[in-house]
């Protein structure tokens, strides 16, 4: 049978091109999409997967987000979720010290509108991160950043309603543990081996 397991976030953060330098993490929400031509953020989420020792192969992977708040609910933020290819940390990374992410490699596009729940099939990319033993830096939010005002804010893992936080559903493949023959009980003797001893 498949094991499904839901994985809180290890670290997320938003980055931003208006403050280059800014360090963000700590927050309960974070920003994405393009404010004005000179504002623009993208959010980096990053889940823990060190205790899936027994994954064979990821048969789905599901990336749920919660948007609190938009600037303008008039002008959809198309928001593509990409591989990330480097090391980061919530507590230290910047828009200047932005980790590099594979174009080619990412989830579908969803257009996001309003606040409410939304998601993305990452199966592809993580499926590949365990066939290929890939180092998980997780994944870079961002829009196509074509137009004012599309900024919408997720809720993060600071946040205080925990039903929002982010979340990522996994449903994987796994290996069997072998199953043990049973011994016999303590001072039964086995007939097999069993031995009559003469009178």
């Amino acid at each position: 049978m498949p094991k499904i397991i839901i994985k809180p976030v290890k670290d997320d953060t938003a980055i931003e091109s208006g403050y280059p330098d800014a360090i963000r993490t700590g927050d309960d929400t974070m920003w994405v999409g393009r404010y004005s031509r000179n504002s623009i953020y993208r959010d980096l989420v990053k889940f823990d997967l060190s205790d899936m020792n027994d994954c064979v192969d990821i048969t789905s992977a599901i990336l749920k987000l919660y948007v609190c708040d938009v600037t303008d609910p008039a002008v959809c933020a198309y928001v593509t979720p990409y591989l990330v290819t480097q090391k980061w940390q919530g507590n230290a990374v910047n828009w200047e010290s932005a980790p590099g992410y594979d174009e080619l490699s990412h989830g579908p596009t969803v257009p996001v509108k309003n606040a409410g729940f939304y998601q993305w099939d990452i199966t592809e990319f993580m499926s590949h991160w365990f066939k290929h033993a890939k180092t998980n830096f997780g994944v870079l939010l961002k829009s196509t950043e074509a137009a004012d005002g599309e900024t919408k804010r997720f809720a993060t893992s600071e946040n205080l309603n925990a039903e929002l936080r982010p979340g990522l559903k996994i449903t994987y493949s796994h290996k069997e543990k072998p199953v043990q023959p049973e011994n016999p009980s303590e001072g039964e003797a086995d007939p097999e081996f069993h031995e009559d001893n003469p009178e």
